[in-house]
Parts: C-alpha cells; sequence; structure tokens
C-alpha cells in the first residue's frame, strides 16, 4: 500500500476487504509470532475493540463486519 502526496494511504483494490486492514493491524500492534515468523492476527471484533470501536453491531455480517473494518483503517490511517 502507497501513500499520496498528503501521506494519505492510497486504497487500491487489493486493500479492500477485512483480511487486509487486518494485516495492517497485526503489523501495527506488533506482536510477532517467531514460530511462524511474522506478526499475530487478531480477530476482527478484537483489533476494533483495541482501537477503540464500540458500536454495537452484527458481528460476521456484511454491514456489521464493513464498519468495524472501515473503523480499523480509520485508526490504522490516523495513528502513522
Amino acid at each position: 500500500m502507497s501513500t499520496d502526496e498528503r501521506g494519505a494511504f492510497e486504497i487500491t483494490k487489493e486493500a479492500f476487504g477485512s483480511i487486509e486492514a487486518l494485516v495492517r493491524y497485526a503489523e501495527w500492534n506488533g506482536e510477532w509470532n517467531p514460530y511462524y515468523g511474522n506478526y499475530c492476527w487478531h480477530k476482527l471484533h478484537v483489533a476494533a475493540a483495541a482501537t477503540g470501536f464500540n458500536e454495537d453491531v452484527p458481528w460476521h455480517r456484511a454491514l456489521g463486519d464493513t464498519i468495524a473494518c472501515q473503523h480499523v483503517w480509520r485508526h490504522l490511517v490516523r495513528s502513522r
């Protein structure tokens, strides 16, 4: 993922979705897994809660997961 001249993330089609958000959250969180040699993944609801998300959404449904994923992305962009 790259940034534009303002330093904002340029969202590409590869960056959409909760999988990419969780990969970026894992890097941001920094919890290293020596067994697998990468950063530890966290469930979407864990990443969302850790970034201040406290909305009552239907988890594992398109709308709820989209809202939570959007919150995680925005938190990652703001905290760069």
